[in-house]
């Protein structure tokens, strides 16, 4: 396996799937699931929703958003694309997130962006 996905000008990816995640957390710490939550990737003249609803990881990620996995890599750039998150929870807006995701020509990588939030009560 390697261990980086340039090397001069060949292309050495990793077998590793890389995802980004976003734990919500109340003002005690503790993890907190959204009633529904998107993804919405900002592109030159339109915006296209790449996440729904209920796309949360299993095992020890089971309470995390997946934001955007690999499999999603195409929606990206080597300089970086602009990621909205936004949850509602009990019908209410409570999270409207910003992220700036790139990819080495590989896997994603985030730039800019909270992986844990705390959401306030209503």
């Amino acid at each position: 396996m390697f261990t980086q996905c340039k090397k001069g000008d060949e292309k050495a990816c990793t077998d590793v799937f890389w995802l980004i995640t976003v734990s919500l957390k109340n003002l005690a710490g503790q993890a907190i699931v959204p009633d529904s939550y998107y993804v919405v990737v900002h592109q030159p003249f339109h915006d296209t929703v790449i996440t729904h609803e209920n796309n949360y990881g299993t095992g020890p990620l089971s309470s995390e958003i997946i934001l955007l996995t690999d499999n999603e890599m195409t929606f990206t750039t080597e300089s970086g694309i602009l990621f909205n998150l936004t949850a509602y929870f009990d019908g209410e807006k409570r999270v409207n997130e910003s992220y700036l995701i790139r990819n080495d020509g590989c896997h994603i990588e985030l730039v800019i962006g909270n992986t844990t939030i705390i959401v306030s009560e209503p």
